[in-house]
């Protein structure tokens, strides 16, 4: 996979991450969010160098979707560490096994330990915290799986293999 993919996922979540926290009310969640987005931004800048990148469309909606189902932000944290989260770690491991140059192999591996520890932070985070009870989480979370599923990224976030 190309590092321009990888940028446009990162820049994705970035911009996804971002929009999210500057429309919650709940401060935790904001800072959650932008704490997470900022990660995801530092990771982008990386990825694409001096390049420009477009950020992958199927992340943009996917959190878009999230959004839009919990103005809260509960549910785009739980997208973000349970849907789109392990699909991303699934994606850099593959890259990884199939080889790449050790500036990108070095740059995957920080990529994925910046990941994980966002998910670990919103899951501690969301431990400590009771989410809105919402009878339309798990049918939406369905329908998003769904979504990435039919589009190819069953548990990766492509290219479509």
């Amino acid at each position: 996979m190309s590092r321009t993919h990888f940028a446009g996922v990162f820049d994705a979540l970035y911009e996804g991450l971002a929009r999210a926290s500057q429309s919650v009310y709940d401060e935790g969640v904001c800072v959650r969010l932008f704490v997470a987005s900022r990660v995801l931004g530092a990771l982008a800048l990386e990825a694409r160098g001096s390049g420009e990148v477009v950020p992958h469309e199927v992340v943009t909606a996917t959190l878009e979707h999230a959004l839009s189902e919990d103005e809260e932000g509960y549910f785009t944290l739980y997208v973000f560490t349970m849907v789109i989260g392990p699909r991303l770690l699934v994606s850099l491991r593959d890259d990884l096994e199939r080889g790449v140059d050790e500036p990108t192999a070095e740059a995957w591996a920080a990529a994925s330990d910046a990941v994980i520890g966002q998910m670990n932070a919103i899951s501690a985070f969301l431990r400590r915290r009771s989410a809105p009870e919402t009878p339309s989480w798990a049918p939406a979370a369905r329908a998003l799986v769904d979504t990435l599923e039919s589009a190819g990224y069953s548990d990766h976030l492509g290219p479509i293999r």
